[in-house]
C-alpha cells in the first residue's frame, strides 16, 4: 500500500442531496474510481476502496461555507424562535387584560344596577313619603279651615252666637291647623331623615 498526498487539491463537486446533506464527489487520484465524501470529511485522509490509494478528501472551502451556512440557518431559525415566543406572550398578555378589563366593566355595571337599586328602594320612598305627607297636612288643614268658617257662620246664624265668639273659634281652629300641620311637617321631615340615614349607612356598607 502506497501513502501519498498530491501537491494539489483533487477536482471534486460539492452537491446537495436530500438526505444526508451537502457531499463531495471526486475520483481517485490514483485508479479514478468514482468516490463520494460528506462534506464534513474534507481535509481528512481517506483510503480508496478500490487499490487502498490513501489521499486527503478534497473540498476545505466547501466545508467552511457549508458550516457558515449552518449557523446562519441556526441563528436564524433561534430568531423565528424567540419572535414566536415573544409574539405568543404578547397575545397571552393582551387577553389576560381584555378579561380584567371585562371583568372591571362588569363590575362596574353590577355596582351601578346596585346603587340604582338602592335609590328606587330606599331614597325616593322616604322622599314620596315626605310628599304624601305634606299633600296630607295641606289637606287636613284647609278641611279644618273650611269647618271652621262653616261652623262660625252656623253659629251666628242659627244659633245666634255673637261675632266675638265665632272669632274666638275660627282663632281656635286655626290654631288647632297650625298644630296639625306642624305636627305633619315634622313627622314627614323626620321620616326623611332617618329614610337618608339608612341609605347612607348602607352606601358606607357596600363600599366597606
Amino acid at each position: 500500500m502506497s501513502t501519498a498526498n498530491p501537491p494539489k487539491e483533487i477536482p471534486f463537486t460539492a452537491r446537495r442531496h436530500t438526505v444526508g446533506g451537502i457531499a463531495i464527489h471526486y475520483n481517485c487520484p490514483q485508479c479514478q474510481a468514482a468516490l463520494k465524501s460528506p462534506v464534513e470529511e474534507a481535509g481528512k485522509d481517506e483510503t480508496c476502496p478500490a487499490c487502498m490509494y490513501t489521499f486527503v478528501v478534497p473540498g476545505v472551502e466547501a466545508k467552511k461555507e457549508n458550516r457558515i451556512r449552518e449557523a446562519k440557518a441556526r441563528e436564524t431559525k433561534e430568531a423565528n424562535a424567540s419572535s414566536k415566543e415573544a409574539l405568543g406572550e404578547f397575545v397571552a398578555k393582551g387577553k389576560a387584560a381584555e378579561k380584567v378589563v371585562r371583568a372591571e366593566h362588569k363590575e362596574v355595571k353590577r355596582e351601578g344596577k346596585r346603587r340604582k337599586k338602592k335609590v328606587k328602594g330606599w331614597e325616593k320612598p322616604f322622599t314620596s313619603g315626605l310628599s304624601f305627607w305634606s299633600m296630607v297636612s295641606v289637606f287636613v288643614g284647609i278641611l279644618v279651615l273650611v269647618v271652621a268658617i262653616l261652623m262660625s257662620f252656623l253659629s251666628v246664624l242659627l244659633v245666634g252666637a255673637s261675632l266675638q265668639i265665632s272669632l274666638t273659634v275660627f282663632g281656635c281652629c286655626l290654631l288647632i291647623n297650625g298644630v296639625i300641620m306642624s305636627c305633619a311637617s315634622a313627622i314627614g321631615l323626620e321620616i326623611n331623615r332617618w329614610g337618608s340615614m339608612y341609605a347612607v349607612r348602607d352606601h358606607d356598607r357596600d363600599n366597606d
